[in-house]
């Protein structure tokens, strides 16, 4: 497990969020447990909150944790509005979709201040942090994955490398789907050149392959972008949505939250984006996709 260190001081304003991260003496920060039976994992509809879920479910399960799931709720925020009712303890979530949900129309942080540190690591513990403060009462965060859903830009593997530092080598065409944010400068904070827009994900992944334009917009999820390469973003700027457990904070043991948190380390974008791939193609079940992962990356 690749564990990410924080402060003590995170720990106590994160209180459940870095639990899995923690030393022994910052355990009274986690908040009050109830030390529950049987555990419930929900997921919304979608392929990557089924498979999220499982996974969840699975950690639990292996640490001995009796667990129970309820797969496919309802589209969109369905799991996440269920974790607030209290309906369910668990739900995978992405941390921009939460902000969002929480502090609507207040732009999320995507940078720690300046006096703090230039490290890209130290700066999404700060974006984690604002989360985890706004947060409803009763409600926690593990930590969050290395898997993120959102849209990204992308460009050709044979092309010069491009990133939104320094803004480099992202002065071609971009193709957006249909419906995808376009207001790219606002997004990634760097002049882009100019815009088509194309029907689906397909067609604007097809457009780069094929010369038409440069630079793609694609989800990060998406099977479009699996011949791609993304466009670096070592300073965090555009603001990220990272799967992450919901949680209900008097539903969970510290040891089982602990558990939770070790997917974190080892759930890449890579990872999440092949097992929809096969979710949706029908070649596997979201249970089989969730297993096969299980068993490749043994958690400690």
């Amino acid at each position: 497990m690749r564990c990410r260190k924080v402060g003590a001081a995170v720990v106590t304003l994160v209180a459940l969020g870095v639990a899995g991260c923690s030393d022994a003496g910052d355990l009274s920060d986690l908040g009050p447990r109830t030390a529950p039976g049987t555990v419930t994992v929900g997921s919304s509809d979608g392929a990557a909150s089924r498979i999220g879920a499982l996974l969840y479910a699975n950690a639990l399960r292996a640490a001995g944790t009796p667990v129970q799931t309820e797969l496919g709720l309802g589209p969109g925020d369905a799991a996440v509005a269920a974790v607030e009712r209290g309906d369910i303890t668990i739900a995978p979530a992405l941390t921009g979709e939460l902000w969002e949900r929480y502090r609507p129309g207040v732009a999320q942080p995507t940078k720690a201040k300046e006096s703090e540190s230039e490290n890209p690591r130290e700066q999404w513990d700060a974006q984690f942090v604002a989360l985890s403060a706004v947060l409803p009462e009763g409600l926690g965060l593990g930590d969050p994955t290395l898997a993120l859903d959102q849209p990204m830009l992308f460009v050709s593997k044979d092309a010069p490398a491009a990133t939104l530092r320094g803004c480099e080598g992202l002065s071609g065409t971009v193709a957006i789907p249909s419906g995808s944010p376009s207001d790219l400068k606002a997004r990634y904070g760097c002049p882009t050149g100019p815009v088509v827009v194309v029907p689906d994900e397909v067609a604007a992944a097809r457009a780069v392959t094929e010369g038409r334009a440069s630079i793609a917009q694609l989800g990060t999820l998406s099977p479009s972008a699996r011949d791609l390469t993304q466009v670096a973003d070592p300073d965090g700027a555009v603001p990220s949505r990272a799967v992450v457990p919901l949680v209900r904070r008097d539903g969970l043991t510290v040891a089982q939250t602990k558990r939770l948190s070790a997917i974190a380390g080892e759930l890449t974008t890579a990872d999440l984006a092949q097992m929809v791939a096969k979710v949706e193609s029908g070649e596997r079940t979201a249970e089989q996709a969730a297993d096969d992962w299980a068993k490749e990356h043994p958690l400690h």
